[in-house]
């Protein structure tokens, strides 16, 4: 219907009418507060992408987290800053890792805590992709540098990319799938609820899934946002070896 047959701004007319109205509510029960864990005791490390926020160890990551529980604030989502990188990511799934630590910590302080994990394997892999990758047979063809956008974020992003070497690269999907099947049971393990995938996780969700049940977890897996810029500043993420592509 259109006017003058719907007229929604009547239903706006009192404080109380849109009170009774209203469909989106925000509350400190309906947020999740994100945090950049990292190795080592008492670090607070300033993040320039985003000013205001932090890495923490898991000492201070405690501390913050106790304060958001005791405002309402019912989850948080990790983001882990690994110890050492290699082209495996063998810190994302060992279990000594900083999200496994930082996930066993939270649920022995806070045990009615939702702990949820950011899964991205980018910030573990030394070459800075998010899978296995392997030099292709075939040479590559040297790809056209992106032209700069304003953003000074995104500018920075495309300027460590440019600086990797441009190489013919595949990433394996059949092995990235069991090791992020591995670093979610991992997670589930350390009593992590839920995982956010992203990147190479996006379109193998069902395997993933089916390899970390299958081996017992009980992770719930979500799809994360594609707005990942600052977050991927935030755990040093940035590509060193050049372009891959998909290799199933």
């Amino acid at each position: 219907m259109t006017f003058p047959i719907s007229r929604p701004r009547r239903l706006r007319k009192s404080a109380s009418l849109r009170r009774l109205l209203r469909e989106t509510r925000i509350s400190p029960a309906s947020l999740v507060e994100p945090f950049f864990v990292c190795p080592g005791k008492n670090v607070r490390q300033p993040i320039s992408a985003m000013p205001g926020i932090c890495r923490f160890s898991v000492d201070h990551l405690l501390r913050e987290a106790r304060e958001s529980h005791r405002l309402g604030i019912p989850a948080v989502l990790l983001f882990g800053v690994p110890r050492e990188k290699d082209p495996l990511g063998k810190e994302a799934y060992a279990r000594d890792g900083i999200v496994p630590t930082a996930v066993r910590a939270l649920k022995d302080a806070l045990p009615d805590l939702t702990v949820i994990t950011d899964l991205c394997f980018c910030e573990y892999t030394d070459h800075g992709h998010c899978g296995v990758v392997k030099k292709s047979a075939s040479r590559g063809v040297p790809l056209e540098r992106p032209p700069l956008l304003r953003s000074p974020l995104v500018r920075r992003c495309q300027a460590s990319s440019m600086r990797a070497s441009i190489a013919c690269l595949r990433i394996e999907n059949t092995r990235s799938v069991a090791l992020i099947a591995a670093t979610e049971f991992s997670w589930s393990s350390a009593s992590a609820q839920e995982a956010h995938r992203a990147s190479i996780a996006s379109p193998t969700s069902g395997a993933i899934s089916e390899l970390v049940h299958d081996s017992g977890g009980t992770l719930c897996s979500r799809l994360a946002s594609p707005w990942r810029m600052p977050a991927r500043i935030s755990v040093t993420t940035a590509l060193t070896v050049g372009f891959a592509t998909a290799c199933l």
